[in-house]
């Protein structure tokens, strides 16, 4: 994820709960909004 997207309390939370957070600077060629999903 980018770096700085949130804050460290939230980051200290999620590591507590056992997830590994990687921040690096990548390039952002764009944003996801929502993702629909079909039946099929």
């Amino acid at each position: 994820m980018e770096p700085n997207s949130f804050s460290q309390k939230l980051i200290n939370q999620l590591k507590e709960k056992g997830y590994c957070i990687k921040e690096k600077n990548t390039e952002v060629i764009g944003k996801v909004d929502g993702v629909l999903v079909l039946e099929n």
